[in-house]
């Protein structure tokens, strides 16, 4: 046998392996949803620009709030227009929320969303035109004509008064409210 001698070649001292590092920066947050739900709402309209009605109050992400509606509009040139505010009461101020307000009805979903940092006690931010009231009417009319009792994913519910037929009904709006409240 013979004997086969393989050079080597000599490509210096191996580089020392680099350590790999990383960092990760998660934002706190808390996600919340609060449902207002307002009965009875088809006797709101008229009930005049500016005046409103408003929730409990809610704690989230350790701040108290309120959700103001306005079902004529909060301001004359929104008189069309239901509007609606969501208020900080309590708590730290200089908070970033990301919040969004959702009407559900019939499976139509009117959504609004934003971002505010709310700046001091009182502060609020919202919607001036949140739904039309006309597209909200035509709404209730069609849902009370298709009858629509109680049914898990609707949140308007309009039935027939007791006793009274089909000629008087009342309804019951849900307004879903969620957002984020982010830290820092």
């Amino acid at each position: 046998m013979a004997n086969i001698s393989i050079p080597s070649v000599n490509q210096g001292p191996r580089p020392a392996k680099r350590p790999k590092t990383s960092s990760r920066c998660v934002t706190g947050s808390v996600t919340a949803t609060h449902d207002f739900e307002v009965a009875n709402f088809s006797l709101l309209h008229g009930m005049g620009i500016g005046k409103y009605v408003v929730s409990s109050t809610f704690s989230v992400g350790g701040r108290d709030w309120k959700i103001r509606l306005y079902p004529d509009g909060s301001e004359t040139e929104h008189k069309d227009y239901v509007s609606v505010f969501l208020y900080i009461l309590t708590g730290a101020v200089d908070m970033r929320v990301k919040f969004s307000f959702r009407c559900l009805l019939d499976k139509c979903e009117v959504l609004e969303s934003d971002t505010h940092t709310f700046a001091s006690i009182g502060d609020n931010r919202g919607s001036f035109k949140f739904i039309e009231k006309t597209k909200l009417r035509e709404l209730i009319i069609v849902v009370y004509v298709l009858p629509l009792h109680t049914t898990p994913g609707y949140c308007l519910e309009i039935v027939p008064a007791k006793g009274q037929g089909d000629a008087a009904c009342s309804s019951v709006l849900v307004f879903m409210w969620m957002w984020v409240i982010i830290s820092g």
